[in-house]
Formats: structure tokens, sequence, C-alpha cells
């Protein structure tokens, strides 16, 4: 799903009218009544709803909010916020059609004017909608303090009153609605991918309106929202006279004496995920624990017993990854570069393989083209050789991706995913539970199964991040988040794989 800039959205809003065609106010009811339908959905216990309008199309849309909730029997209390004198012509059109109800509308100058609010009501800001490119001023900011300080759940309109939708880096971050719930339209905001502000929006839907799929078809966006009808087109299906070969053939560089436990994450993920065959390279006391908690995977030991220190032979026939649990010893380093020297097809490195890149940041050139490195925030850091990653760090991360031709998943609450081309695609499928050791090292798995598959490089980090998003929050809604283990996210993949089915 594409990721369009504010001006494109409402490049599509006319393109929607011109050529459906459709009236503009009619499309505003259109995306009401999705509107409706999703609230009546997911708050039917609401006993209230004090909707708050500004006076552009946003407030228009929560006027036609209010009238259908109230003709629905929902109490229903309507607030006009008087921050200008302007009125969008859709908000007119929808206030007079409002004003024929028995509903009471309030006009609103100060914070001082609005009432107590019921804890048990949901307050709904479709003040100002996702055309705001200024930060809040005057009284309005008094009221953003005061709404957010509320207990009463909030639901946003289309994007958080005082949030932009495309760039934040001038904005002031304290004065923006916080919002429990943001239903948008259509697509997404960049806004709510980018780490400095998903915050504000709590859990989002995307409300379908049917803007005119030829706009959406041909325009140029280098950002996407990877979703799960997009993992399962990708997802391959196997096929029935098929055998272990024909799932690839993994090869794990992983572990140094008390991190062990980081190659069998890894390598479990690795046979969970589907790889056909996986051998593990791991130090000698890794053997006792390997061959007898995990049966299922080949072992080879490096003939030091506390950390990998010899490049192992024949890598070309493998699918590598390399990194769990691995330490940053000098002969462990020299191992990792004589792997990156000894092969020309994608790898995948993560943890201490990173840590070891950061340390040796020239070697990043010789890494073989569109290689998987699975950095979270603190790693990708390092490997920019910062303290701190600028508000842009989007684009800094797609420098690094272009520079050094990687495709890089940065790890965070949402993941974004950078490759050569420029795109970075956002996949939010995890939750909470995922904030676990281990966890790395079970996606690391994940994709180096997915690679070994047959999956094109970018393929096996998309998908593979989707499925060890999902998996963790199976195990995490199981066992609850506090609770769960990336052992855990192993049992649930299972799961995650039978939903494509």
């Amino acid at each position: 799903m594409k990721i369009l800039s504010t001006l494109q959205m409402r490049e599509a809003d006319l393109y929607t009218i011109k050529h459906e065609p459709i009236e503009s106010i009619d499309l505003m009811e259109r995306a009401a009544k999705q509107l409706l339908k999703a609230i009546l959905t997911d708050h039917s216990q609401a006993q209230c709803f004090y909707i708050l309008c500004g006076k552009g199309n946003n407030g228009g849309d929560g006027l036609a909010l209010a009238r259908l909730l109230y003709q629905h029997g929902k109490q229903v209390g309507v607030f006009i916020i008087n921050h200008t004198s302007n009125k969008s012509d859709d908000f007119s059109i929808n206030l007079e059609r409002l004003s024929s109800l028995d509903i009471e509308i309030i006009q609103i100058n100060s914070v001082e004017e609005l009432p107590k609010f019921d804890d048990r009501a949901l307050i709904v800001d479709a003040i100002l909608g996702s055309g705001l490119n200024k930060p809040l001023k005057g009284w309005l900011t008094k009221l953003i303090d005061y709404l957010n300080g509320l207990k009463t759940p909030k639901l946003a309109v289309d994007i958080p009153t005082g949030l932009f939708a495309d760039d934040n880096a001038e904005n002031d971050l304290k004065r923006i609605f916080q919002a429990n719930y943001t239903y948008t339209f259509q697509l997404p905001k960049l806004s709510f991918f980018h780490r400095d502000t998903l915050s504000f929006v709590g859990e989002y839907r995307i409300l379908n309106i049917q803007i005119h799929p030829d706009f959406i078809g041909s325009a140029l966006s280098t950002y996407h929202f990877f979703e799960s009808s997009a993992a399962k087109s990708i997802f391959k299906h196997r096929k029935k006279h098929t055998y272990k070969s024909s799932y690839g053939h993994a090869l794990l560089i992983a572990g140094s004496r008390g991190k062990i436990g980081a190659a069998l994450l890894a390598g479990k993920a690795c046979l969970c995920a589907g790889v056909g065959l996986l051998t593990v390279r791991i130090p000698g006391c890794g053997e006792l624990p390997f061959q007898s908690s995990f049966p299922e995977a080949m072992v080879t030991l490096d003939s030091d017993f506390n950390q990998i220190t010899e490049i192992p032979k024949d890598l070309e026939k493998y699918t590598v990854g390399i990194g769990p649990g691995l330490g940053k010893s000098e002969s462990t380093c020299g191992v990792l570069m004589g792997v990156i020297n000894s092969i020309n097809k994608p790898i995948v490195l993560d943890a201490d393989a990173l840590n070891i890149l950061a340390q040796n940041r020239d070697v990043l050139s010789k890494l073989p083209v569109e290689s998987i490195i699975t950095p979270h925030i603190g790693e990708f850091k390092r490997l920019l050789g910062v303290s701190d990653l600028a508000s842009d760090y989007l684009q800094q991360l797609r420098s690094f991706s272009k520079k050094y031709h990687l495709i890089v998943v940065l790890k965070d609450t949402v993941t974004a995913i950078a490759e050569p081309d420029g795109k970075i695609s956002f996949v939010d499928a995890g939750s909470p539970a995922l904030a676990k050791a281990g966890s790395g090292d079970v996606l690391t798995g994940i994709i180096l199964a997915l690679l070994s598959n047959g999956y094109k490089p970018v393929e096996a980090a998309l998908l593979g991040t989707y499925i060890h998003g999902r998996a963790g929050k199976l195990a995490g809604d199981e066992r609850s988040m506090e609770a769960n283990l990336a052992s855990d996210t192993i049992r649930s993949l299972g799961s995650v794989f039978k939903n494509f089915y």
C-alpha cells in the first residue's frame, strides 16, 4: 500500500470528484459512513460521543459523523471550535444538515467553555486535518493540552490535530492531540510510522472510501505500508512433489560461550520458518545443548571451545546467516571478514556481525549486493557512526541502503525496511510482546529461511519481518506481553503460516 503526501491525497480527492464523478459533499458523506461503521463496531460500549469540529473539511467530516450517530440513536455532543472565521463549503453544508436535527451545537471560543466530559464517552477530534503545515498557536494549544490531560478515550478523524501528515521536523511535538485511536481515509500518513510521531496516533484503522484507483495506481511514492494482503501475495505455497533440498540449505554461523542460546533461537526459527536443511556452525561449547535439544539441525564445530575462529568450508553451497551471539573477539572478526570475502550472493547479518562492521565501516562496501542487515536503532547508529539519529532518520536509512546496496531492516516499534532503489516499506505487525531478549535472533532465523527458500532478498526481509511480528503478537495474546519469550514466538510461527493457506 502506497503512502502518499498531503498534496497527492488532495489531488486524489479532486481526481475522484472529477472522474468518478462524485460531488465533494457526497465523497465526504461516503467517508462519514465508513467512520460510522468502524465506530459502531469498535466502540459500541461508548455512552456518548463528544465531537469537536474545526471549520474546515475535517470539521465537516465530524459534523457528518455526528448526524449519522444521532440517526443511529446515539447520544451526541457537538462543539464548534472557533479558531478561525473561515469555513469550508462542505463544513457549511453539513452544519446546515445537522442544525435541522434536535442536537445542541455549542460554539467554543476558549477552553473554559468546554463542559466536563464523561470518562465513559468518546472524544472525537475533527478539529484540524491533514492539510495542517504550521504548528498550533493561540488558544488551540491550550485546548490540546486540556484534551490530552483527560482520561476520556480519544479518537482522531483522519489524523490527530496538530500532527503534520508528512514531515514534522519543524513541528511542536508538545502540542499534538494524543489519540487512542485514529481512523484515517484510504491510505495511511507517513507520520503514522515515523518513530518521533507514531505515538500520537494510537491504534489506527485505514478506511476505504473508494478514492479513484487510477490515481492511486499511477501515483509515485518511495514510501509503502506492507500489509497482510501483500504478505499473502508474496508467500509461496509448498508443492506436493518436493523434498527437503527443494527448500534450501542454510548455514548459520553463530554463538559463543555464554551466548549459545542466541544460536539455538535463530536456528530453531530458521527451521520452523521452512528451510529444508540447516547447518549450524558453533564453538565447541555449544555441542551438548545443540545435540540434546535441537536434533533437527546439523552441527559443525569450530576447533575453539569458546568462540568461532575458523571460516567454514564450501560457503557457496549455502545461504549464509551470521551474527547472533557471535561475540567480537579478534579471531571472530577475522571469520566475518573471511566470509564476506568468500561469498558473492546475499547473506543475512545481525547482532555482533553488525557491531563488528560498525568498528570496520570500510568493509560495508564489500558486502554482497542485496545482503540483508537487521539492526535495531542502537546498532544502526553505530553503523552510521553517530550518537543520535536525525529527525530525518528515514533519509539517513535510505542513503545508507543506496550507498552500500543493502537491504536494511531497521527494527523498531514500526520496522522500516529500505531497499537500494530508495524505497522504504513499513511493517507494523508486532506488539510489545517482542520487546524481549532473543527476538532479534528469531527474526534473523526467519529471514535466513526465506532467503534459503528462494525468495528474493527484499521479499525475504519484508515477509520475514511480517511473519515475525504476527507470531510475536499471537504469542503475546496467548501468554501475555510480559510473559512471552522468544521461544514462544517460534512456537507461534505455525499459526502464522496456516493463515496463508
